[in-house]
Formats: C-alpha cells, structure tokens, sequence
C-alpha cells in the first residue's frame, strides 16, 4: 500500500495527476473508469482528465477532486492540446506539482510528452498494446505510425508502466530503457465475478469468446478452430459475445462454415454475468497486451484456450489453467478445445487450477496501490 507518510507528503507538496487518455467512461459518474478514478484521486491533491475520443456523452464533469474533460473532434483535439498546456501553467503557478500520465505512448503519448517538456513537469507512460508484435506494427498505416510514435515515446519518458512481461522486456531490450524507470502492472485485480454453474456432464458445452468485433481478435480463426473441434465432438455450443466493424464478415464465415446452428453472436453483457454458464473460454487474438478476459475467466473458474498472447504463459499456464497455442493456427486452436473437453477427468484438472489460481489474483486495493505507486516513482522529490 501507499504509505500514509507519503500521501500526507504528496497532500502537502500539493501535487496533482493529469490523465491523458480514450476511455470516454470517465464522462459518467456511474462507470467503473470514473469509480477507479475517484480512488486514485484520494491520493493526490487532485486529478485532472483529459479523454480523447469521438463519441463522448458530455464534455466536461467534476466529482469530489477529479475534473474531467473531453475532446471529440479533430479540431477539438488541438483546441485540448492547448487546453491541458493551459491548465498545467494554471496549477504551476498556484505552486502545485504535476505529474502527466498518458494512457498509451501513441498520439496521446506525443501530446503528454510535448505538453511535459513545454512545461517541465514529470511525464508518466503506461502501455496496453503489445508494441512488440509484428502484427500490431503492420496491422495498417495507422498502427505502423503508431509503433513509430512509441520508439520516440517511451524512452523520452521520466517512467513507463507495462502490463506485461513481454512489454517489459521490449522496452528494455529495444529501446534499452532501464528497468529501473518501468513498473510491471498488468491489468490484474478480482471483479468480483461470479464462479461459473456450469457443470461437465450438462451438455451441450458452452464455449464462450468475449471480443470486440475488429481484426486483430481474429475471430474467423477461432470460427474454424472451432468447427475443428465440432467434427469430433458435437456437444459443444459457441456463443460470440461483443460488437464492433466486423460483425458481417463474421456472420459470413459462420454461413460458409455451415454451422449456424452451433453459433451464436450476441450483444456485450456485464463481466459478472459473462462467466456463468461457460464451460471455457476461447482467445483467438494475434497480440494483446495483457488480456483481461483471460484473468476474468478464472477467476470465475473457466479454463481458457489461447493463443500465445498478453498474458500467457505468464500468469495462464500452458497444460494448467488452460491450452496455449501459436497464433493464427485453427487446427492446434480446434485441437486444443478438443483435448480439453476429451473427459470430465481432464476438465476438472483445468478447472481445479484455474479455482487455485483466482486465489493470487490481486484485490483491488493491491491494484490500485501498484498503480499509484508507479504514479508517485515518478516525481522524484517524493520517490
């Protein structure tokens, strides 16, 4: 935990956290972003939020010491960009610190770093993509440029927060940034989800694959890993759970597959509620930074099937908590699902371990104190 000694320092030094970011949540009072939020800001004399992003719901929202704004447009994004220079100058010269944490080291992370160096504040970076996949640097033009940005990026910055291993590594390897200045806090914490009802002998299986609707999730790949698996066995369900750009080409795929009567797509629902039918859960993507969906899966005490991405083999464990797989390969994907499902024997080994596991999942005081401390290094009156 933070210790009290030094949150009365940071109260008293007057040091504010500005928050540079997309998560357009924070613009509700009742979202889990702006929850988690109103917690950091205990420990700092205030935060103030900047939140990029194209649909917000309002633009601007206060609540106890957290200010919020957003941006929306292109224009309005370079309207923030001298917004949040002003505001920093305006806490400067009331004698306040600051410290600019910036949500990703793409262009978000150009605008903190920019904004940090005009005025000599301290510049925190946090990384959720896995910068280090060859397919998120050539996904397209965008997420190229965006790789570029955080080889510039990331080594400016005063200290970097990684969400995995592999993202640690990276940065110390290629941009040779020193472990010293990167905190490794993955996205690690209990959500209170609810242990799944499901049971091996109540068939048919319930497969369930929680993604947005967008390329580097793969989802046809998990659509033909799965009709792998339906060949073998026929007792299994798949129901795909999320939304976004790519919801036809998936509805293709499940017509050309012939197997429409084995899938099913529906709308997001709570992360509680996600788990409690499900028998496994199945991660088809090509790079992710940490994946939450797999540390919410056992927590609730599903095995997962994945590829070998974010978090695997880092806290799943291959033949444990769940199969892992090279990317991009349905048939390794379609056999793993069948190994795991072969006998009530086997499952109940996945699932015991994943039960096992859920147990050294963080709380979210042990979160939120990793997360505030990699805020704190930062300054280094304090650190």
């Amino acid at each position: 935990r933070v210790s009290s000694h030094m949150e009365q320092n940071i109260k008293n030094k007057n040091i504010y956290l500005v928050m540079l970011g997309q998560d357009g949540g924070l613009l509700s009072e009742a979202s889990e972003a702006m929850e988690r939020t109103l917690v950091y800001g205990e420990h700092f004399s205030g935060i103030h939020a900047y939140v990029f992003a194209k649909r917000i719901s309002q633009k601007r929202i206060s609540n106890k010491n957290v200010f919020v704004v957003g941006f929306s447009t292109v224009i309005g994004s370079i309207f923030g960009f001298f917004q949040i220079w002003k505001d920093v100058r305006g806490l400067q010269s009331r004698g306040c610190q600051v410290v600019i944490t910036t949500q990703d080291p793409f262009e978000i992370g150009l605008i903190g770093l920019v904004i940090s160096r005009l005025t000599k504040t301290f510049f925190h970076v946090q990384i959720h993509t896995d910068i280090s996949s060859a397919h998120m640097q050539y996904e397209s033009i965008r997420t190229y440029i965006q790789y570029l940005l955080s080889l510039f990026v990331l080594p400016r910055a005063h200290r970097v927060r990684a969400v995995s291993q592999r993202l640690e590594n990276f940065c110390i390897q290629r941009l040779h940034i020193t472990d010293k200045k990167i905190d490794k806090v993955p996205m690690f914490y209990k959500r209170e989800i609810k242990k799944t009802t499901s049971s091996f002998t109540v068939k048919p299986h319930s497969i369930i694959l929680p993604a947005r609707f967008v390329w580097f999730k793969r989802i046809p790949i998990a659509l033909e890993a799965f009709s792998f698996a339906l060949q073998k066995n026929k007792n299994i369900r798949l129901q795909i759970i999320g939304a976004g750009p790519l919801k036809q080409e998936i509805e293709r795929v499940i017509s050309e597959l012939k197997i429409s009567e084995y899938v099913e797509i529906i709308p997001w629902m709570k992360a509680e509620e996600l788990y409690q039918n499900a028998t496994l859960t199945l991660i088809s993507s090509v790079y992710e930074g940490w994946c939450r969906v797999a540390v919410e899966s056992i927590e609730a005490g599903v095995p997962v099937v994945m590829t070998d991405v974010g978090c695997a083999h880092e806290f799943i464990r291959d033949n444990k908590e769940g199969v892992i797989v090279p990317i991009e390969d349905a048939a390794t994907l379609g056999n793993a699902i069948g190994k795991m499902l072969e006998t009530e024997d086997v499952y109940m080994q996945f699932k015991n371990a994943c039960l096992h596991a859920s147990a050294i999942i963080d709380s979210f005081d042990m979160y939120e104190s990793k997360v505030v401390n990699s805020w704190i290094a930062t300054i280094s009156q304090v650190r």
